[in-house]
């Protein structure tokens, strides 16, 4: 049969506005009522999301049995407070979905095949929050498009051999919160070319898993925060030795520590090595007394944050801290220091944009104590027992404070903290934190006053104290 070109032309127009109802009705979401507990909303640059809260694992398969008819691409898949329970096997099965969140949903167990289809497709997977007592590894190791994973807040104990072989495009990953002791020395085969980010804070660890992340070529946050550490030495950090040849451990890249919370009482000489590029360190939290003098050789040049806060230490670690030419934060809050030298913060200090004191012993800052701080934007030292504040203490550094506290402190209200009244009442009612909290102990006529409620003027020496009581009895 022989058709006209002009024929053909028509009877297609026809057929597009047969079909043209039908393109029109396709639905980005099933119908509203039948996916309750359920829910669907398109997002503006394509595809949708889907978020189950409360829902059983029946209501939650009828959901995604509606989405598959949609062909739509899920971005987001919210799985919450729910009661899932066993993760069947092919759940996902002919689905395209970018980022699973299922936190909260008494989630026990991972069939081997319940992400079938979603190899090449799924980029993020939080399974926090949930009763799984190990790492589905066999669940999880074909998601070979896998950015970021978190099992947080599980009852896990153990990273065995080859946990996460197969994410290859892994970033992140946390473990955050679970119960691990032991972490086998291949844990992490399979990750070490790309994996920057490591967060196996709050769990059961007694020293740095150091044979585990040696390999971790592209390593750059290490989070070990509340764990029951008890050491550190260059041995973690610093490059293995076989047959005399120097083989790198990987950690070249390695950007922060934080060992926040755990037990460790002293840094030994050279603690970090010299093949790491620190930049953050933190140590709060643990029950450090001693730093020894050359305990951050080999991070001199790199080392810019750096906490002590909440240990025991008795005085400023000065001679360990004066290798350190970059250092822009210190923190040695809440400590046992009741002393600070003239010479405290000398060759260090001149880079220092904050400094940390507050929750010490400290009774007196002497003259010369921040001569050269040129650059120090935050000074705290409230909760000490500094009585005094004189200007030439505080000239070579108040017209770069952005934040300053005192806060807490027998302050003696008279002449010669005159200056700092006035400042108060210009720049510095911006710049001091906890004014209210800036009160003075002395004289008795002015105990428990507010500093910034005292007139310039009654702030006098001891000759004038009538003067001040009479102010006060008056007012």
């Amino acid at each position: 049969m022989k058709f006209r070109k002009g024929s053909t032309i028509i009877s297609c127009a026809g057929l597009l506005l047969v079909m043209a109802p039908l393109i029109a009705t396709k639905r980005t979401c099933p119908l509203e009522k039948d996916l309750i507990p359920c829910r669907c909303q398109s997002r503006n640059k394509g595809g949708v999301d889907l978020t189950c809260e409360r829902a059983s694992l029946d209501a939650i398969t009828r959901a995604l049995d509606l989405m598959r008819e949609t062909e739509q691409t899920i971005v987001y898949l919210k799985l919450r407070q729910s009661k899932i329970g066993h993760l069947p096997d092919n759940i996902f099965d002919n689905l395209d979905v970018k980022h699973i969140i299922m936190t909260n949903s008494s989630l026990t167990s991972v069939g081997k095949s319940a992400f079938a289809g979603l190899d090449n497709k799924l980029e993020t997977m939080d399974l926090s929050q949930n009763q799984l007592r190990q790492i589905p590894r066999e669940a999880l190791s074909k998601l070979h498009a896998l950015v970021t994973l978190a099992i947080n807040h599980n009852h896990i104990d153990e990273i065995p051999a080859k946990a996460f072989e197969g994410h290859q495009s892994l970033l992140r990953l946390s473990l955050f919160g679970n119960q691990i002791k032991t972490i086998d020395a291949h844990a992490f085969d399979g990750v070490d070319k790309k994996l920057a980010r490591l967060n196996l804070g709050s769990n059961q660890l007694s020293s740095v898993p150091t044979d585990a992340i040696k390999g971790l070529q592209k390593l750059e946050w290490l989070e070990l925060q509340d764990n029951r550490v008890t050491h550190i030495s260059k041995q973690y950090f610093q490059a293995s030795q076989i047959y005399d040849i120097r083989i790198m451990s990987g950690l070249s890249e390695l950007n922060l520590i934080d060992l926040t919370n755990n037990l460790i009482e002293e840094l030994p000489s050279e603690t970090f090595g010299n093949e790491i590029r620190l930049n953050s360190l933190t140590l709060e939290g643990n029950l450090i007394e001693n730093i020894v003098d050359d305990a951050f050789k080999g991070i001199e040049g790199t080392l810019e944050w750096l906490k002590l806060g909440d240990n025991k230490l008795n005085q400023i670690p000065s001679h360990a801290l004066r290798r350190l030419v970059k250092l822009k934060q210190l923190d040695l809050h809440s400590n046992n220091i009741s002393h600070i030298p003239e010479d405290a913060f000398d060759e260090f200090g001149s880079h220092l944009k904050f400094l940390g004191l507050q929750k010490n012993n400290i009774d007196h800052v002497p003259t010369m104590a921040f001569f050269n701080m040129h650059t120090l934007q935050w000074l705290y030292l409230g909760e000490n027992q500094v009585k005094r504040f004189p200007l030439e203490t505080y000239e070579p550094i108040i017209d770069t404070l952005n934040n300053f506290d005192i806060h807490n402190n027998p302050l003696v209200c008279d002449c010669e903290l005159r200056w700092f009244r006035e400042w108060l009442s210009n720049e510095g009612k911006k710049i001091l934190t906890f004014s209210e909290d800036t009160q003075c102990n002395e004289p008795t006529p002015y105990k428990d006053y507010v500093l910034n409620s005292i007139p310039v003027d009654h702030l006098t020496c001891p000759m004038y104290y009538g003067e001040m009581y009479k102010y006060l009895t008056e007012k």
